[in-house]
């Protein structure tokens, strides 16, 4: 006979358990990193000419393995990207990512030797700020609806993270009329937005100053010129998405708070591995906005 225990218990326990002074996620998400294009990489093309989202292929599949799917996301590609380092990965990108957030934790950073960080919940001097963002990840072909696939989780540094935040807040704002209109009692975080760089031109900013200043491919939010409302409604994740969502952020609370908990410049052992390293450029002091999902 199967041992047994109260299944309250079981699913509490087993939610965030600490590992190695980290918190992990109780369920397995590819983390998604973004990408800076590069204007001398056009022959290249996609993520790595215009800017974009890469994740290591074998982990991105095993999370989609305990879901039941064999395949990466619709429209994302596998390719492999040589690093700052001069490693080479493989991995899948995707200039735009299709994702429903379902909540946000951030922290301030800052690497020393080896592969060691200080971490806090504040600005400290010479810190950049880190956003990783819990989201429901949808593919998409062109011409063809929306394909559900899974959590995953979105990471962006520095100027970046600034980005993505500001590229939340500009979804729920645009969509509001039309929201309030044929869903007001759904939030503005259950309709998939589309994230990352669009269009046929490189869109480059200048970020940092004085000899810091380092061209950057922004993070940003697709919102077609005139929403419609059909378009709102194709864009809902749907109720059962919904459900399955709000369990996932429940589950995720631990790993949500774990960086808030941390002190002033506290050491957080291991840096999380980055797919193309942001330059070190000057950080603006202050956290993020709030982003109230």
């Amino acid at each position: 006979m199967p041992l047994q225990m109260d299944q309250d218990d079981a699913d509490l326990l087993g939610r965030g358990m600490a590992v190695g002074g980290s918190v992990e996620l109780p369920f397995a998400v590819p983390y998604v990193y973004w990408v800076n294009g590069n204007a001398r990489l056009r022959a290249a093309g996609g993520v790595q000419y215009f800017g974009g989202w890469a994740t290591d292929q074998e982990a991105m599949l095993e999370a989609g393995q305990d879901r039941g799917l064999t395949e990466q996301p619709a429209g994302w590609n596998a390719e492999e990207i040589i690093t700052e380092a001069q490693k080479t990965l493989k991995v899948f990108t995707s200039r735009g990512a299709f994702v429903a957030p379902i909540d946000i934790r951030h922290s301030w950073f800052m690497k020393e030797a080896g592969e060691n960080a200080r971490r806090a919940s504040q600005y400290f001097p010479g810190s950049r700020q880190h956003i990783q963002a819990l989201v429901f990840l949808a593919g998409k072909f062109k011409g063809e609806p929306m394909k559900p696939w899974g959590p995953a989780v979105l990471s962006a540094k520095g100027y970046q993270a600034g980005y993505l935040n500001k590229s939340f807040q500009t979804w729920a704002s645009k969509i509001s009329a039309v929201r309030k209109r044929v869903a007001p009692k759904i939030p503005a975080w259950c309709f998939y937005m589309a994230l990352g760089t669009f269009g046929n031109d490189v869109k480059v900013v200048k970020v940092g100053k004085g000899t810091n200043e380092k061209p950057i491919t922004p993070i940003n939010v697709y919102v077609p010129e005139a929403l419609t409302d059909a378009q709102l409604e194709g864009l809902f994740v749907g109720k059962e998405n919904a459900h399955l969502m709000a369990g996932l952020k429940l589950d995720a609370a631990d790993w949500l708070v774990a960086w808030a908990n941390r002190g002033e410049g506290e050491g957080s052992g291991s840096v999380e591995p980055s797919i193309a390293e942001e330059p070190t450029i000057e950080e603006p002091e202050g956290p993020p906005d709030e982003i109230p999902f």
